[in-house]
């Protein structure tokens, strides 16, 4: 019966070594998950401040393939999508705007027109 028990503490002093070492293991594959995100957004955060958001959005999508769980990634690509549609709402208005100088320098010279 002795042996028995030796036997089966032996067992469960292994089987709790197997499973620190693989909870350890888990933890550092979580750590070089979040470093190789934190890279790819930084390569990311450079080539937006370079003006090219598609390669910008190439490194977000490599972090999300990384670790598609991390909120980052998804935050700093909403971001660049922001930028985009901010960046096309400037860009009409100042066509508009043109438009509306461009309008208004007919009608100057209609008026002008119509007196002589």
């Amino acid at each position: 019966m002795g042996r028995v028990i030796s036997i089966v503490g032996l067992i469960l002093i292994i089987s709790a070594g197997v499973l620190t070492a693989v909870s350890v293991t888990y933890e550092e594959q979580l750590n070089a998950k979040r470093e190789i995100v934190s890279k790819y957004l930084k390569n990311a955060e450079e080539a937006l401040k370079s003006g090219d958001k598609k390669e910008a959005i190439k490194f977000v999508k490599k972090a999300i393939k990384v670790d598609p769980d991390s909120k980052e990634p998804f935050k700093f690509l909403d971001k660049i999508y922001q930028l985009q549609q901010s960046q096309q709402l400037k860009k009409l208005n100042l066509q508009q705007q043109l438009q509306l100088r461009v309008n208004l320098k007919n009608l100057k010279l209609v008026k002008r027109k119509r007196r002589i």
